[in-house]
């Protein structure tokens, strides 16, 4: 979650979206206070879709730290589900990051028998590597503010499966930018994994969308002044 507090003669908060805005106000007892909202942004010139032709495997991953929070338990049980559902087809899972359930996952995926078909690279010094080895993009957090990872995925022109919490519905439903997956379900999750590996047309066309919003409404260029522009007119205000 980001939360950026922005001093005036009082303070003033800043959140990434209408929801953490409301999750503050009711966390810190800020009854009817104002809240700013100023969406994240992403470099979109270095999160940018790959130009090499797609090969035949089909790479499912996701990026983040490897913390409880964001359940990557599940997103490793609903692929051992797909390739059930899909035997045959050349699939992989691409978990790039770390943290202290790298261990229990690398368990997981032996106990699964799904070690051959997946990598965990560990964290990347340049992540949009990894986005671009990716042809969807899948997030399994049970909370969420604002993902970055999900902008940067987007601004990587793939398409993105998303956990149904209020800090991933809030943005990614309005345009139809994300399928969404019950919280904690591998069922569903498979479930729309397959929906898109079945589908070529689909996941791209959702990937080309994805990559057209954020470059019109989340570029970091964008972000960065809005901030720039709240700091001065704080500052202006403090002068008078």
């Amino acid at each position: 979650m980001a939360f950026v507090v922005v001093w005036e003669f009082r303070v003033r908060p800043v959140c990434v979206n209408e929801f953490v805005a409301d999750h503050n106000k009711s966390k810190w007892g800020m009854g009817d206070r104002k809240f700013r909202v100023i969406h994240n942004g992403v470099d979109t010139a270095r999160f940018r879709p790959r130009t090499e032709a797609a090969s035949s495997t089909i790479t499912i991953g996701t990026v983040g730290r490897m913390v409880a929070v964001k359940d990557y338990p599940t997103l490793l049980r609903a692929f051992r589900l797909l390739l059930d559902r899909l035997p045959g087809r050349d699939l992989r899972l691409l978990v790039v990051g770390d943290g202290p359930e790298r261990q229990a996952l690398g368990e997981l995926a032996a106990q699964l028998g799904i070690t051959g078909r997946v990598d965990f690279p560990g964290e990347l010094r340049t992540p949009e590597d990894g986005y671009r080895r990716m042809d969807v993009f899948v997030n399994t957090s049970r909370f969420e503010g604002m993902s970055n990872t999900i902008l940067e995925a987007m601004a990587s022109g793939l398409p993105v499966i998303a956990s149904a919490v209020p800090g991933n519905q809030i943005w990614l439903t309005r345009e139809g930018n994300a399928l969404f997956f019950e919280c904690g379900s591998a069922e569903d999750l498979a479930g729309r994994m397959q929906q898109l590996v079945d589908d070529p047309a689909a996941m791209a066309a959702l990937g080309h969308k994805n990559r057209a919003r954020v470059e019109r409404d989340f570029d970091n260029r964008v972000f960065l002044q809005t901030y720039r522009q709240t700091y001065l007119s704080c500052l202006e205000k403090r002068a008078a």
